[in-house]
């Protein structure tokens, strides 16, 4: 066993001892035994004869010296296997958890390892500042949301966007034909904007994608100004009949998203996303990634290793972008739902006499923090990863 962990890192990195060894073994074991169970039977305390049970299996000490002890072995277990641990934990902890990874211990540890990422150093050339700050940070956690998480850092390159909007998409090329072009050097200038704006397209897919996906997979009330989880209340909630995305802890926050007079109440999105689901099909947009019985058969007996999960994301994604642009769904539609997800994510203080959810007020102190007055995120304390 140790012998394949040693040879499964490589020749560079250093394990310092065949007892770290047996501890990334173990460490990479329970990530596994993790992703067998239902994040949703943890969150409601089901009875059930796999661990964990419940939430605070996993954070027995409570969630701030997790999240220490996680930091303190991520210096002793080589490569990424306690992020991964802790990624997992998040996924069945949900806001018990996630208010403690943006404090300055845990949110810089995480930024410094994605600057040792060379794939991300020069994978993201478009990303600068605040933005690229979250996307390390949203790439080490996965079950966070890939749309970007903070106040005043969700709007798009606004001539970017209304180039991509005024434009035929159909006329485009495939992205691969002039990926292929750039590699032999031979793009124009015409083509070169063309790949822009279809790459654009292609961004604005993947996060109305990964927003939808992340609402219907999320255990908390879709109710804009509601604090409440199933991981904070033990209970089952009910899910929109049309679009089957939104996700409500009771028929009043249902309803009053329905009717809510803010700028995005339910009954002007859910057509929406009730049309772009079922364009890509809810037996791909909903496929649990999750469940290794899930992975699409292109995946299968390919030997790969562990980033299925990762591949098969990809894989939906460009599969569900393919259809929508196939439908001619249009870029604004998509902006849409990306603006919806902003204005979701980023809840006002709540209202008074409202019961919150255990970690919230930390989790909307640490946000006020990390902002500005004018709502943007202060990526000055994290520069040495820019």
């Amino acid at each position: 066993m140790e012998k394949k962990v040693f040879a499964s890192y490589g020749e560079d990195t250093q394990i310092s001892s065949p007892s770290v060894a047996y501890l990334t073994v173990q460490i990479a074991s329970m990530a596994t035994s993790l992703s067998c169970v239902k994040s949703k039977s943890v969150a409601q305390r089901s009875t059930t004869k796999r661990w964990p049970t419940r939430p605070e299996d996993l954070i027995p000490f409570g969630p701030r010296e997790f999240i220490d002890n996680i930091i303190i072995w991520s210096k002793f277990v080589p490569g990424m296997p306690m992020l991964g641990f802790a990624s997992m934990c998040i996924h069945y902890c949900g806001s018990l958890l996630i208010p403690h990874i943006i404090e300055p211990p845990f949110t810089p540890h995480i930024l410094d390892a994605g600057k040792k990422n060379s794939s991300i150093a020069h994978g993201l050339p478009f990303v600068q500042g605040e933005i690229r700050c979250t996307c390390l940070m949203t790439l080490y956690i996965d079950p966070l949301p890939n749309v970007l998480l903070y106040p005043g850092i969700c709007e798009q390159d606004a001539d970017a966007v209304s180039n991509a909007l005024s434009k035929n998409q159909d006329d485009f090329p495939e992205i691969g034909e002039l990926q292929a072009k750039i590699t032999a050097g031979q793009l124009t200038g015409e083509e070169n904007e063309k790949y822009h704006h279809l790459t654009t397209y292609a961004f604005l897919a993947r996060q109305a994608f990964t927003f939808i996906r992340y609402k219907r997979y999320t255990l908390q009330c879709s109710a804009r100004d509601c604090p409440n989880s199933i991981h904070s209340t033990g209970k089952s909630f009910q899910r929109c009949d049309r679009c089957r995305v939104a996700f409500y802890c009771s028929k009043l926050c249902q309803v009053a998203d329905w009717t809510a007079s803010h700028q995005f109440p339910h009954k002007t999105l859910c057509k929406l996303v009730r049309r772009v689901c079922d364009i890509a099909g809810t037996d791909v947009i909903f496929r649990d990634t999750y469940s290794p019985a899930e992975l699409p058969s292109s995946l299968e007996g390919d030997g790969v290793g562990g980033d299925e999960r990762d591949s098969s994301e990809d894989a939906l994604a460009a599969l569900v972008a393919d259809k929508w642009r196939q439908a001619d769904v249009a870029p604004l539609d998509l902006y849409e739902i990306t603006r919806w997800a902003s204005y979701k994510i980023y809840s006002p203080t709540l209202p008074e006499k409202r019961a919150c959810d255990a970690g919230y007020l930390d989790y909307d102190e640490k946000l006020a923090e990390l902002s500005e007055h004018g709502g943007v995120l202060k990526a000055r304390s994290f520069s040495s990863t820019n």
